[in-house]
Order: C-alpha cells, then sequence, then structure tokens
C-alpha cells in the first residue's frame, strides 16, 4: 500500500465538512455544559448527604448532651431534697 503514490479522493467533501463541522462543535459544546451540570449536581448530591450525615452527628449529640443535662439536674434535684431531709 505504501508505494509511494498519492492517491487522491473522489470526490472533495471540503464543503460538506465547512457546513457540518460548526453543528458538531455546538453539539459537542452541548454535551460538555450537559456533562458539567450532570458533574456539578452529582458534587451537590454528595455534599448534600455528608452534610446529612454531620446533622445528623450532631443531633446525635445534642439529644445525649440533653440527656445528660437532664440526669444530673434529676440527680443534684434529689441529692437536694435528700440533704434537706436529714436536716
Amino acid at each position: 500500500m505504501s508505494d509511494g503514490q498519492v492517491l487522491k479522493p473522489d470526490k472533495d467533501f471540503s464543503k460538506e465538512v465547512d457546513k457540518q463541522l460548526p453543528e458538531a462543535e455546538s453539539l459537542a459544546l452541548v454535551f460538555r455544559a450537559d456533562l458539567l451540570m450532570f458533574q456539578l449536581k452529582l458534587i451537590l448530591f454528595f455534599l448534600q448527604t455528608n452534610v446529612q450525615g454531620a446533622l445528623e452527628k450532631l443531633t446525635a449529640l445534642e439529644k445525649q448532651t440533653r440527656q445528660v443535662i437532664f440526669s444530673f439536674t434529676y440527680l443534684l434535684h434529689n441529692n437536694n431534697a435528700c440533704y434537706r431531709h436529714q436536716i
């Protein structure tokens, strides 16, 4: 096949390429924009998921703190009541 001969195409497709190339580039830009939007939505989803997990952990910690404060207040109240009865 590579005997040194230069092969010429039967038809010149330059006009067709010149006409369709901008359309193909436009479609490629739309595809890139769609892909970028998908990536951004995916990133936002993971950020929201992580925020949701963080909020769940903080809520659990807040609940534990409330329980400890309630228990401490209850014990303090009972100790004061017992002390008053001893006097």
